[in-house]
């Protein structure tokens, strides 16, 4: 068989001429992928069209030609221009059929939310014969499944919420029982910081190069995270030959691997008998929400967001201070405690007004790092 003609797992397909038309960027797209890849999937394609019923035709059969996995967003509304139901019915050589059931959950849903029942919304209740219907408890469009010329198409709503709904209440369970049965569900990961995406992907690139090994990269500013898809049946070949060769290649960045999270581990480096007073001079709350959100229980660590440098270290112990000079990048951050004085300055990549959220995201997030070690020795 050949390279053109093989099934290639799963592409994805957005209907909306405000997505062609740049009016809206196709969120779905890079969510729905990321999804995908986490449960062992190759998503190989993106594709794009307006509501234009030729053009969906024509997309939607060329993908059902060459992948297993079809994922349709976007066309399932009220509206005349939201035909993809219909679109997918013809490709199918179905008619449409009244779903009664969800009917009436539509009508629920609009009464509970106070909006007017249009003569429009019934289109919404409408599926081709054989389709499986998916319930949202998100939006007034149910999402469905269909199985074409072998290939299974699951066609979902357009709002990024709705999607995002549906997908923990079905889709997700649906696809994990067809992925790919040699691969992890979920992949290993490294977070790092103070390097760029770019440089990151090809210095990873370069230390697992001809391994074989599925890599990904998401951009979660401060951080890079590096993942890397490692089937059951080759981790004892990674953890033997690729894992030094990888964490050297970013050791002057990385930070944590998997569930790390370093505003959760300096929550849990403060000793339970203990206080830490953080006078946060450079990031303009960022540290304080990151903190509060860590702490389960208690307030073992407060944080002072002020301009004001009006507090001197040693007035509480222990105490910590972070400062940051937004034009050069340089940032320092310093612990008081009864027995013992620490302090760190180094300087960033983050300089200048276009990088003034970044640094202050970057300095929190390794002030917080050098804490943890500070505290815990």
């Amino acid at each position: 068989m050949s390279e053109v003609s093989r099934k290639s797992t799963v592409a994805i397909l957005a209907i909306g001429t405000e997505i062609t038309s740049g009016e809206v960027v196709n969120l779905n797209a890079s969510t729905l992928a990321a999804n995908l890849t986490e449960l062992g999937f190759t998503c190989d394609q993106h594709v794009a069209v307006p509501d234009y019923q030729a053009l969906m035709t024509k997309a939607l059969s060329d993908l059902i030609a060459t992948h297993d996995i079809v994922l349709v967003t976007g066309g399932l509304g009220p509206t005349t221009d939201d035909v993809t139901r219909n679109i997918v019915a013809s490709v199918a050589d179905q008619k449409l059929k009244w779903n009664e059931a969800d009917w009436q959950r539509i009508v629920q849903r609009l009464q509970t939310v106070g909006a007017p029942i249009a003569e429009s919304n019934r289109q919404q209740a409408f599926f081709p014969e054989s389709a499986i219907i998916y319930p949202s408890r998100h939006g007034t469009a149910s999402a469905f499944s269909i199985e074409i010329k072998n290939c299974l198409v699951m066609v979902l709503p357009g709002p990024p919420k709705e999607i995002e709904g549906l997908w923990i209440d079905h889709i997700q369970a649906i696809l994990k029982a067809r992925s790919p049965q040699d691969k992890d569900q979920t992949p290993d990961v490294w977070h790092c910081l103070g390097q760029s995406e770019s440089r990151l992907g090809e210095i990873v690139e370069d230390a697992l190069s001809n391994s074989g090994f599925i890599t990904g990269y998401r951009s979660h500013a401060p951080y890079i995270h590096v993942k890397v898809w490692i089937p059951a049946t080759r981790r004892e070949d990674f953890e033997k030959n690729w894992r030094k060769k990888l964490e050297d290649a970013v050791q002057p960045w990385l930070v944590g691997r998997n569930d790390f999270d370093a505003a959760k581990e300096l929550v849990q480096s403060v000793n339970d008998n203990t206080t830490l007073t953080i006078i946060d001079l450079a990031t303009a709350g960022y540290a304080a929400t990151r903190i509060f959100k860590a702490q389960d229980k208690g307030q073992s660590i407060s944080v002072i967001t002020t301009n004001e440098d009006k507090f001197s270290i040693g007035e509480v112990a222990p105490i910590a201070k972070i400062t940051a000079d937004s034009n050069t990048g340089d940032w320092t951050v310093s612990l008081q405690s009864s027995t013992k004085r620490h302090t760190h300055s180094e300087p960033s990549r983050y300089k200048g007004p276009v990088n003034t959220e970044r640094l202050k995201a970057y300095v929190a997030e390794k002030s917080f790092i050098k804490l943890i070690g500070w505290l815990q020795n």
